[in-house]
């Protein structure tokens, strides 16, 4: 693995990460209606800078699927998160015409981002299919069908129970985690954050981009 610290290109490859990074956390956080015209210049701007870096982190080498977690340099850690940034400000971008084009690109750097997740053993998942949306295919068989396919009548209480409890579950992990990072961030910033403080909050980071890339679709 050819590490970012010593190289020629690393402090040019840290400045993309961290003025891309920054411009989509002004876009997460601004009042500003997405559609306006300075929202959307940072949106470019982020974009193009992570785009940048994410071509210097493959050319680099950084990431190998033959190594483990603990086997990353922490300085390397946080350009894991390339591809998530760049898949939730591709989300960011508000032109009718290409909002086909715009989720079929956010979705290869989310899967991208997913899959270098899966190398590493970071959370527990089942990745998404390439194709088309599986819940398409039920739909158009019934459509087919000559046969009536029966369909509950009443709605399962004990499922809508459940999925209640679990929604609840998710809000109270997310907050915990928000306040995780909150906590984190202050000590990443002012300088005082070891090996481990920075390695988790990286990791807390790109889950907390995912939840927004999520409820970013459901906007949309």
């Amino acid at each position: 693995m050819a590490g970012a610290e010593g190289e020629a290109e690393a402090p040019r490859l840290s400045e993309l990460l961290d003025g891309g990074w920054k411009l989509y956390e002004e876009v997460e956080n601004t009042s500003e209606p997405s559609g306006s015209n300075p929202v959307q210049v940072k949106v470019k701007r982020g974009m193009k800078q992570l785009e940048e870096a994410l071509s210097m982190v493959e050319q680099l080498d950084l990431f190998s699927r033959n190594e483990e977690l603990d086997e990353v340099a922490t300085a390397d850690l946080k350009y894991l998160l390339l591809p998530v940034l760049l898949a939730a400000l591709t989300l960011k971008q508000v032109s009718a015409a290409q909002r086909l084009e715009h989720v079929q690109k956010a979705r290869r750097h989310f899967l991208d981002f997913l899959r270098r997740c899966k190398d590493y053993g970071i959370g527990s998942f089942h990745m998404p299919a390439d194709g088309e949306r599986a819940e398409a295919t039920p739909t158009e068989a019934e459509s087919d069908s000559p046969v009536p396919v029966p369909r509950p009548q009443q709605p399962d209480l004990i499922a809508m129970a459940t999925q209640r409890q679990a929604k609840i579950e998710r809000f109270k992990q997310r907050k915990e985690a928000e306040a995780k990072l909150a906590e984190l961030r202050v000590a990443v910033d002012g300088g005082s954050a070891d090996d481990e403080v920075l390695r988790e909050f990286y990791l807390l980071q790109g889950a907390q981009v995912d939840h927004h890339r999520h409820r970013g679709d459901r906007l949309h």
